[in-house]
């Protein structure tokens, strides 16, 4: 029997017994209208409890779904078939991630950590601790994590990218973060998540040909992204060429970009106010190509 019957079972005899209980207190000393209120918060709870059991379940096939994504991931992280036991730990992290079951994930990440033995091994589990507390909203205890990948690969260009993102907060000094964002574009010149930060960080310095340059850049490494289309959009705002602005609003828009969002920013441009940050925005973040696809 797998661990989401199990769960199901469980759920059932959970569920009855509450509303058992609920109805006996209910018509014990003759029918109470207001009883009826507490089964019904007893079969809310009883489901709700059934739906959290079966989400945080999981069963083989789930995990060999998720072996199967992260292959490539996974390839070479191991050293020998002695470390399968950890290796399994990892596929199941990984799922308990994507299946959003923080508390498994919490304790199995915890245990995963004292028992790293290379590089490889390093790099995957912390930064899942990374992605799990960037999820958690606790920048620093990510930051933490993702320094101790590079502290065994300092030349990681999405490592470095990912800190400086986290680090800026919209009011730190904007010329010393593009010089970050820089450096670690010279680690990966190609790297289009790099490409639009430093696209970014040149309309915000109200640079827009060079952010102009850095956007199409992104675009032509990888043609998907909304977020380079976003920026040309307020690039072009700024130079105030509104028929191109309009334009790459459109495309942005196709592409997967928050229109409500981006309408805001490009009318505090018009407006001569500072376009606010968009290094917010969950999906700048490289950790989402992590993510398991649905």
């Amino acid at each position: 029997m797998n661990n989401r019957k199990i769960s199901l079972i469980t759920g059932i005899i959970t569920t009855a017994v509450l509303v058992g209980m609920s109805l006996y207190i209910t018509f014990d000393n003759g029918f109470n209208p207001k009883g009826l209120i507490i089964v019904f918060a007893a079969l809310l709870s009883g489901f709700y409890s059934t739906y959290r059991l079966i989400k945080n379940s999981y069963t083989k096939s789930d995990l060999v779904k998720c072996e199967e994504h992260y292959r490539e991931l996974l390839r070479g992280v191991f050293e020998s078939e002695e470390k399968a036991k950890r290796r399994k730990d990892i596929i199941l992290a990984l799922y308990f991630y994507n299946a959003g079951g923080t508390d498994l994930l919490y304790s199995l990440l915890k245990n995963l950590k004292k028992h790293c033995e290379n590089r490889y091994e390093i790099s995957l589990v912390y930064l899942l601790d990374a992605f799990y507390n960037i999820d958690m909203y606790n920048y620093e205890n990510a930051i933490e994590s993702l320094n101790k990948i590079i502290s065994v690969d300092s030349q990681n260009a999405d490592i470095n990218h990912l800190i400086y993102l986290l680090e800026y907060d919209g009011e730190s000094n904007k010329e010393q973060f593009f010089e970050k964002l820089k450096s670690a574009l010279s680690l990966d010149k190609e790297n289009p998540y790099i490409l639009n930060s430093c696209a970014n960080a040149c309309v915000q310095l109200k640079n827009y040909n060079e952010a102009i340059e850095y956007a199409n850049k992104a675009i032509n490494t990888k043609d998907s992204l909304c977020q380079p289309y976003s920026v040309l959009s307020l690039a072009y705002t700024g130079l105030q060429n509104y028929s191109e602005a309009e334009k790459y609003k459109i495309q942005a828009i196709q592409k997967g970009a928050d229109e409500e969002m981006l309408n805001i920013y490009i009318e505090d441009m018009k407006n001569g106010e500072e376009h606010c940050s968009m290094y917010d925005e969950a999906d700048v973040f490289v950790y989402n190509d992590f993510k398991m696809k649905s």
